[in-house]
């Protein structure tokens, strides 16, 4: 037998206490929107680092504490390293009526786990741990070096992480950062995720009155500011429904043959995405969906308010209109360069519209034939026994770009929960098979990148 079929067997046999452990870090309560119980799990983490042989510091940052550890491979000293980055605070409970169980007590229903932070993300970053203990102890050493980042604010945005990064460069070095943390592809294929897009977030507004006024009294002799900007809006786009806004296609980074190839082998289902976004037609192919998914920036509004709409007639002209719109970021795309050419736009249809910027996220990439990206694939793939849905760039966005922009090494995303894992409602949960899996995944990719050399 193999070290890693003796290391795959170990995780098997100890996944009952594993479950006391998971069970124990979901019953603390770090909720970081209510500033309940965050330092003290952040001590605990660390408590818990140390107890699977990792050598652990919790930092103070400018929000809640960060959590390090690192583990070296004693025999291997030129193997890579993994920086493990992930998240110990969770979402508040919410409504406790609508839980099947006790949202901070990890039960198991049905085959499945339901607790606040299970799948988002303490379920998931706890399987690094639980395949680094399996091979102590049934090899005495790993494979490759090992680094853990442990944030207590994400879920407030990540206000501080940023500035931890670029203070402790030295520190977080590696050759990879990876993430567990999400839900697999609805099908039950895992992903590896190796990019997404920035965003932009605007509010346009305009008042052209100081008052709401009478449309019989008023129509027709003064500025109405929503059909002034509704002019604005309308210039925004040509006939064809490409963007108007110069400089908005610059800069975007096409899709190399490799990612082509990737793209043919995503699931597409015309009626599947018809269903999923409640439209009555996806008029695109695949290849169109996909690119443009990925590859292409978006103009969006989000939302437009201005008078009356409730039921019956009140025949008023509103004298202020308040639009929230968003930008999504090609890879490469500069926000601040983009904010200002959207700005120079409004204003060159109408100078009267106030633009404010309201926040801001570059886009990150990570080059899917990297050697160290491909043997993370391989590791999924053996695991699952199926070839990843391998996603270039997701239409989302996230934090990504510290670690490939600041740190400036490659980042992946492998989430091990179930598509449906309900994060940041009731019920969170995730199956106790994807929980299972997780060490297993992880120690693969412990096997897999120690066959490379350190970069």
């Amino acid at each position: 037998m193999t070290d890693i079929e003796r290391v795959h067997e170990r995780i098997d046999q100890t996944w009952e206490s594993d479950f006391l452990i998971l069970k124990d870090l979901i019953a603390q309560q770090s909720v970081s929107t209510e500033n309940r119980g965050v330092r003290e799990c952040s001590v605990y983490i660390r408590d818990l680092l140390e107890s699977f042989g990792v050598s652990a510091t919790v930092y103070e940052t400018d929000g809640f504490p960060l959590v390090y550890g690192e583990r070296q491979s004693r025999n291997h000293p030129d193997a890579p390293t993994i920086l493990f980055y992930g998240h110990y605070d969770v979402m508040p409970a919410g409504d406790l009526a609508a839980w099947k169980t006790d949202p901070f007590t990890a039960t198991i229903v049905d085959g499945v786990i339901y607790g606040r932070g299970v799948a988002d993300c303490k379920g998931q970053w706890i399987a690094h741990l639980i395949a680094l203990r399996a091979y102590l102890e049934v090899v005495g050493d790993i494979p490759v070096n090992l680094k853990f980042c442990f944030e207590g604010d994400e879920e407030l945005g990540s206000p501080s992480i940023r500035k931890f990064v670029e203070s402790h460069l030295e520190l977080l070095n590696a050759d990879l950062v990876y993430t567990a943390d999400s839900g697999m592809h609805p099908s039950g294929r895992p992903y590896v995720l190796y990019g997404v897009r920035g965003n932009i977030s605007m509010d346009l507004s305009l008042r052209c009155a100081d008052k709401d006024n009478h449309s019989g009294h008023a129509g027709g002799v003064i500025r109405e500011a929503v059909w002034e900007m509704i002019r604005v809006l309308a210039s925004m786009y040509d006939e064809e429904g490409r963007v108007t806004i110069q400089g908005f296609y610059d800069d975007i980074v096409p899709p190399t043959e490799y990612d082509r190839h990737l793209i043919d082998l995503l699931p597409f289902d015309a009626k599947e995405y018809e269903e999923i976004f409640g439209i009555r037609e996806m008029e695109l192919d695949r290849d169109a969906f996909f690119e443009r998914l990925m590859f292409r920036p978006t103009l969006s509004i989000n939302g437009i308010h201005g008078g009356y709409t409730g039921p019956g007639p009140v025949t008023i002209i509103p004298g202020e209109v308040r639009v929230k719109m968003n930008m999504r970021l090609a890879h490469k795309q500069d926000p601040d360069k983009m904010f200002r050419n959207f700005e120079a736009h409004v204003h060159a249809v109408n100078p009267d519209v106030t633009v404010t910027w309201l926040a801001q996220m570059p886009s990150s990439r990570t080059q899917t034939d990297l050697p160290i990206a491909m043997a993370v694939a391989r590791a999924v793939k053996e695991v699952f026994g199926c070839e990843p849905v391998a996603m270039p760039l997701v239409g989302a966005t996230g934090s990504k770009y510290i670690w490939t922009d600041i740190l400036k090494q490659p980042s992946l995303i492998v989430p091990y929960a179930n598509a449906d894992e309900n994060n940041h409602l009731p019920n969170e949960n995730i199956t106790l098979a994807c929980w299972r899996r997780g060490p297993h995944v992880s120690a693969q990719v412990y096997c897999e990148l120690g066959k490379l050399k350190a970069e």
